[in-house]
């Protein structure tokens, strides 16, 4: 049965458009965990950016994440649980979050350190942090310059404006 689920993934996997919810639900039952992680990854992904649904959104990072070893997928699945938490208002959670993603981070390279502390920035001006908000928003821009990525600059500077408005 695993061998069928394998050679159901591979012959999705080659099709333009394949779902990836489908796609990681062959590769879990063919006992393939990396791929099946990196699957579920790209579907919570895209759950994020088309549905309103929070907890399938949330239920498809949390396999990727249950499922994972590779630092930079077990990243992504962290950054769409980050978003979904942060919509849905669970502080908590999130916090533990950008905990494991800072901690990654430093592991994989500078982009993601910098998504990391813009993260951080942007959990502390949420939660009415200001001085934690600008120093991590700071620390960000410094590692947006680093990597050279003006649009993480982009990013950082529009929050740090808007956390300069929310302080008149």
């Amino acid at each position: 049965r695993a061998r069928l689920h394998e050679r159901a993934g591979e012959w999705l996997a080659e099709r333009a458009g394949a779902a990836p919810e489908e796609l990681a639900r062959h590769w879990a039952l063919a006992g393939d965990a990396p791929r099946a992680a990196a699957a579920y990854t790209e579907a919570a992904e895209r759950a994020v950016r088309v549905s309103a649904d929070a907890a399938a959104t949330l239920a498809l990072a949390e396999r990727a994440l249950a499922l994972v070893q590779d630092p930079a997928v077990r990243f992504r699945a962290l950054a769409v649980r980050d978003s979904t938490l942060s919509a849905a208002g669970d502080r908590q959670k999130q916090l533990e979050g950008l905990i494991a993603m800072e901690m990654l981070a430093d592991d994989i390279g500078d982009e993601q350190r910098t998504e990391a502390a813009w993260r951080r920035c942007y959990f502390a001006r949420v939660t009415s942090d200001h001085e934690g908000a600008l120093a991590a928003g700071r620390k960000a821009l410094e590692l947006a310059r680093r990597a050279q990525s003006a649009r993480w600059a982009s990013t950082i500077h529009n929050d740090l404006a808007v956390l300069m408005a929310d302080e008149g």
